[in-house]
C-alpha cells in the first residue's frame, strides 16, 4: 500500500540528532515522478549513481534511472572526484546526474559534452559554479530534508537569475511561518515548513 514504509534511512537534517526515518512508498512516487519530468531520463540515458546510500539522494538515483530502463553507471568507492570522477563521466558517456555542488566544482564541464543535465544539493551553489556548469545543459537545485522524501522542491537555475530552492514539488506546500506559525509577508525572515503526502 501507498503509506506502507518502503525503507528507513539515518539523518540528522531537521534535529541535529542522528534518527531514522520511515519513508513511504507513497512519498517515493512523487518525487520520482517530479524528478523524472525533469530531468528528462529515457531508456538510453546514462544515470550517474555517485551517492553514498546512507544519503538519501542515493534512492533517488535508482529510482529515476530503473523506472526509466536507463542505465545506472555505479561510481568505484575509490573515486572522490576530479580527474579520476570526470575521466569516468566521460568514457561512461553519463547524461544525467546528482552530485553535490563541492564534487562539480571539481571537475571541467568542457570535459563533459554528454552530461546533459546536472541536479544538485546538499550544499549551496555559488553564482560561479552555476556559471561555469549551466551553458548548454539542464541545472536543477534540489532541496529537502529527508523527512520530506528526498526531494521537496526544484529550483530551475539559470546564469543572471537568482538561486533559490524552487517551487515544492506536486503533493508539497511551502510555507514561511512566524514563531507563532502565522505567515510572513513576502521578504520577510520567518521559518520554512513543509506540509504534505511525502511527509
Amino acid at each position: 500500500h501507498s503509506s506502507h514504509v518502503a525503507y528507513v534511512i539515518y539523518t540528522s537534517g531537521s534535529t541535529g540528532k542522528p534518527k531514522g526515518v520511515s519513508v513511504t512508498h507513497g512519498g517515493l512516487r512523487g518525487v520520482r515522478d517530479a524528478a523524472q519530468r525533469r530531468y528528462g531520463v529515457e531508456q538510453s540515458s546514462r544515470f550517474l549513481h555517485i551517492c553514498s546510500p546512507s544519503f538519501d539522494p542515493s534512492v533517488l538515483e535508482w529510482m529515476v534511472a530503473f523506472s526509466a530502463g536507463a542505465t545506472l553507471v555505479i561510481v568505484p568507492s575509490t573515486i572522490i572526484g576530479g580527474h579520476e570522477l570526470s575521466d569516468l563521466l566521460h568514457s561512461e558517456k553519463v547524461t544525467h546526474a546528482i552530485i553535490t555542488p563541492a564534487v562539480l566544482g571539481t571537475m571541467e564541464p568542457a570535459e563533459l559534452p554528454e552530461l546533459r543535465v546536472v541536479s544538485v544539493g546538499g550544499d549551496v551553489t555559488t553564482p560561479e559554479l552555476l556559471a561555469k556548469w549551466a551553458p548548454g545543459r539542464a541545472y536543477f537545485n534540489g532541496y529537502g530534508p529527508t523527512e520530506t522524501t528526498i526531494i521537496s522542491s526544484f529550483g530551475d537555475l539559470a546564469i543572471g537569475r537568482s538561486i533559490d530552492i524552487g517551487r515544492p514539488v506536486e503533493g508539497m506546500s511551502a510555507l514561511v511561518l512566524d514563531e507563532r506559525l502565522h505567515p510572513v509577508p513576502v521578504g520577510t525572515r520567518g521559518e520554512l515548513y513543509f506540509a504534505g503526502a511525502a511527509l
